[in-house]
C-alpha cells in the first residue's frame, strides 16, 4: 500500500491527489460508472493527503504564513470529501450529490496546487554561485520546469533575498519575464534577446552589456536606471516599445538600430556617447533629456534620429565631436538646445 504512494516535492504529492480526483470524476461522468475504480482512487487520494499531514515531514515543512495555513485547509476539505463518498459502493448508482462531491474534489485539488507552487522551494541563497541555477529559475526549466510563468513572478517579486542576487552572463534570451521586479539589481552580460519585459522593473538598476535584441519592453519601468552598452553593437538594439519609463536613466555607450518609441517617458534621461541610426521617437516626453552622440570616428551617419511629436523643452543636444546628421534632421550649428519641438 505505501508503495502506490508518491514521494518528493508537496507539490508533486498534490499533483497526483490531482490525478486521482480527475480520474474519479472523469469515471463519473460515464452512463454506467465503475464505482470500483472511484473508489480506488479515492483510497489513494485519502493515504496520500494522509501522507502529507504526517507530524514533521510534508505541510510542516512548508514555510510559516497564511499561504501555507490555507494549502493545509485545502488537503483537511480533500480528505473531508473522500469519507464523505465512503458509502457509494453501497449505491446501485452514483447519486447526484456524490457526482457534485466528486466534481469539488477536482476544484479543491486544483486550488491546492495553485498555492503549493507559490509556496515551492525556491534557493535563492545559492543563486549567486549557481548561475544556471538561477537560469534555469528564471527560464521555468530545470529543477523549476513545474512552475508557472506566474507562480515564478510571485515567488521571485515576493522574496527579499532577491535584492542581494546578481544576474551575470545568464542565457535569458526568448523568456517571458514579464511583470519581474529587478529593482537595485545589477545585470551583467545577460543575453535579453526576444525577451518579454513588459511591466518589468528596473528602478535603480544597472545594465551592463546586455542585449536587447528585439525585446518587448511595454510598460517598463527603467527610472534612474544605467544602460551601459559596453560599445557598438547591431545586436544591442533594435529596441521598441510603447509607455516606458526611462525617468532619470542614464543611457552609456550604446547603441540604437531601427528602434522605436512611441508615448514613452525620457524625461532627465542622459544619453552619453550613443548612436542611433533610423530611430524613431513618437509622442515622447523628452523635457530635459541631455544627448551626447558618438564622434564622427565611429559613424559620419551617427545620429539618424527622428523626433515625431514629442516633448523636447530644454532638452540639449551636444553634437560638437563631429559635423554631419544623418538625413539632415537638424541642421545647423553643431549643438542645440530646444525649448519646443512638434
Amino acid at each position: 500500500m505505501a508503495d502506490e504512494l508518491v514521494e518528493g516535492s508537496v507539490y508533486n504529492q498534490i499533483k497526483a491527489i490531482e490525478g486521482w480526483a480527475i480520474n474519479a470524476y472523469q469515471e463519473s461522468l460515464k452512463k454506467n460508472p465503475n464505482v470500483g475504480e472511484i473508489l480506488e482512487n479515492l483510497r489513494k487520494i485519502n493515504l496520500q493527503a494522509r501522507k502529507l499531514e504526517w507530524r514533521g515531514k510534508g505541510l510542516d515543512s512548508l514555510p510559516k504564513g497564511q499561504q501555507s495555513e490555507d494549502l493545509k485547509k485545502k488537503i483537511t476539505q480533500l480528505r473531508a470529501a473522500v469519507v464523505t463518498l465512503r458509502d457509494i459502493k453501497k449505491d446501485k448508482e452514483l447519486s447526484s450529490a456524490s457526482k457534485r462531491t466528486i466534481r469539488v474534489l477536482t476544484e479543491v485539488a486544483a486550488e491546492a496546487i495553485k498555492l503549493s507552487e507559490t509556496l515551492a522551494s525556491v534557493p535563492f541563497e545559492q543563486f549567486n554561485t549557481n548561475p544556471a541555477l538561477l537560469e534555469d529559475f528564471l527560464r521555468g526549466e530545470g529543477n523549476f520546469a513545474h512552475l508557472t510563468q506566474e507562480m515564478r513572478r510571485i515567488l521571485w517579486n515576493s522574496n527579499t533575498a532577491r535584492a542581494k542576487i546578481q544576474l551575470r552572463n545568464l542565457n535569458l534570451s526568448g523568456v517571458d519575464l514579464s511583470g519581474f521586479n529587478f529593482n537595485g539589481m545589477y545585470l551583467k552580460n545577460c543575453d535579453l534577446s526576444n525577451v518579454n519585459l513588459s511591466k518589468v522593473t528596473f528602478i535603480k538598476s544597472q545594465l551592463v552589456g546586455c542585449q536587447l535584441k528585439k525585446a518587448k519592453i511595454d510598460g517598463a519601468n527603467f527610472t534612474q536606471s544605467i544602460i551601459n552598452g559596453s560599445g557598438l553593437s547591431a545586436d544591442q538594439s533594435r529596441l521598441s516599445g510603447e509607455g516606458m519609463s526611462f525617468h532619470k536613466c542614464n543611457i552609456i555607450n550604446y547603441s540604437f538600430w531601427f528602434s522605436q518609441f512611441n508615448k514613452v517617458d525620457f524625461s532627465f534621461a542622459i544619453f552619453k556617447e550613443v548612436y542611433f541610426d533610423n530611430t524613431i521617437f513618437t509622442e515622447c516626453n523628452l523635457q530635459n533629456a541631455r544627448f551626447r552622440v558618438m564622434h564622427e570616428k565611429v559613424s559620419k551617419n551617427s545620429f539618424d534620429a527622428h523626433f515625431e511629436g514629442c516633448d523636447l523643452r530644454n532638452a540639449f543636444f551636444d553634437l560638437t565631436d563631429f559635423n554631419y546628421f544623418g538625413n539632415d534632421n537638424f541642421g545647423g550649428t553643431p549643438a542645440f538646445q530646444f525649448t519646443s519641438f512638434n
